[in-house]
């Protein structure tokens, strides 16, 4: 479900880009990146969380980090598209980047008829051009060009405090928010859904029907990935890093990590320290 394998393919800034030709399904997965789709030709059935679109050749698509999203060509006719991600510490504004991450902003998704439409493409060109080719340049060419999207996006109010009024899009965004707040507590999926004014058999329902997976396995996965960025910034003990991420128990903790990741915290931390020095 969790997918990275992207971030292999960074180069001197933290964007990857991809293509997809032909009768190839994305299968259901999240990660914390933000994602733009640009549908080239054919069309295809994108589903981001609650929401499926119909994405024809010259829509854009935007990704919030964490949300569950698949697609699906449509075998009609010859499909390609093309695929960016990029960490959210490229956005200049640190503020934005943080509301993306936690759910307290997300973006209008689906750019069909915008007027901005346009414009919003060729920077996606540019953008994925530059990667494309992973120049020297490349670090400031990709923020430069991350920086025109994310203008265009807030000049033409395309990011969103408070998303659509739509019941699955406010249980996503509420859910998230809430995990983001409290990931480090030892919460479960009863508090969560008394937080959020459900019985826990409707939330859990509702939430693997939304995510596709259960609540115990998503909130796992998002403490791992936590520990991941943790670790990967600095040194320290592997047992406070844990106890941050809402893991009580460092042997658990550990399995879990090298299960998840295909290494264990200490070897994982050990060459990450080795690379910046």
């Amino acid at each position: 479900m969790y997918e990275d394998s992207f971030r292999k393919r960074y180069g001197t800034a933290p964007v990857a880009v991809s293509s997809i030709d032909g009768m190839i399904i994305t299968k259901p997965h999240f990660h914390n990146d933000v994602e733009m789709l640009y549908v080239i030709t054919g069309t295809s059935k994108v589903q981001v969380s609650n929401q499926t679109f119909t994405a024809k050749a010259g829509d854009l698509i935007f990704v919030n980090p964490w949300e569950v999203h698949t697609i699906v060509p449509d075998a009609s006719a010859p499909y390609r598209h093309h695929c960016i991600c990029f960490d959210p510490s490229l956005i200049a504004d640190k503020r934005i980047s943080e509301d993306l991450q936690k759910g307290h902003l997300a973006f209008c998704r689906h750019f069909s008829e915008e007027p901005e439409q346009k414009h919003l493409c060729e920077l996606f060109d540019k953008l994925y051009d530059s990667v494309s080719h992973n120049g020297k340049a490349l670090l400031f060419d990709a923020t430069a060009y991350v920086s025109m999207i994310f203008s265009t996006l807030v000049s033409g109010s395309y990011l969103l405090h408070n998303p659509e009024d739509d019941k699955q899009t406010t249980f996503c965004t509420s859910v998230i928010r809430y995990i983001s707040d409290h990931y480090s507590e030892p919460i479960t999926s009863r508090e969560v859904a008394q937080e959020l004014y459900f019985t826990q058999n409707y939330f859990c329902r509702k939430f693997k029907g939304i995510f596709g997976l259960p609540f115990s396995e998503y909130l796992n996965m998002y403490r791992l990935l936590k520990a991941k960025a943790q670790l990967g910034a600095k040194s320290g003990k592997i047992a406070d890093v844990a106890l941050s991420c809402g893991f009580n128990d460092v042997i658990y903790f550990t399995k879990s990590f090298k299960k998840f990741f295909g290494i264990t915290p200490a070897k994982y931390q050990k060459d990450n320290t080795e690379q910046k020095q």
